[in-house]
């Protein structure tokens, strides 16, 4: 018995595409599903060590003068309205969006895009604040 992507026909020659042998538990699909969650949390933890200590050597370096430090801190004030601007339109679309996909799909796609937007944007505000210069020390 072979799993098919599409439609539940018992005709050999249906279009729709057939997907190795079906399993009676799923349990190798279970497997599968487990290793690749397992590798992908570790690669995101590798990859958050190493940006920590990216952020360490950067924030080890000098300010800057006064001057530098005044640039610096009018970019910071346009990035965070740049941000709190676009982050406002980007909730309606992604509200509209969550609700399409909530009645096409299903709730829990819907959820899952929810989260993948609202962490994108906490790491908008967090790359933005992590160079204010008060806030350097947390990082050292």
């Amino acid at each position: 018995m072979t799993r098919r992507v599409r439609g539940d026909d018992d005709d050999d020659t249906s279009p729709y595409l057939q997907v190795g042998p079906a399993t009676e538990s799923g349990s190798e699909l279970d497997a599968a599903a487990a290793r690749a969650a397992t590798m992908a949390l570790l690669a995101s933890a590798v990859a958050l060590a190493f940006a920590m200590h990216l952020a360490k050597q950067v924030m080890a370096q000098p300010a800057g003068n006064a001057k530098m430090q005044e640039i610096a801190l009018a970019i910071q004030e346009g990035a965070n309205a740049f941000l709190t601007r676009e982050y406002s339109w980007l909730a309606v679309f992604v509200g509209a969006t969550a609700t399409l996909m909530a009645v096409m799909l299903n709730l829990l796609t819907a959820l899952c895009f929810v989260l993948g937007a609202a962490i994108s944007g906490l790491t908008g505000y967090l790359g933005t604040f992590s160079t204010l210069p008060p806030l350097r020390g947390f990082l050292r």
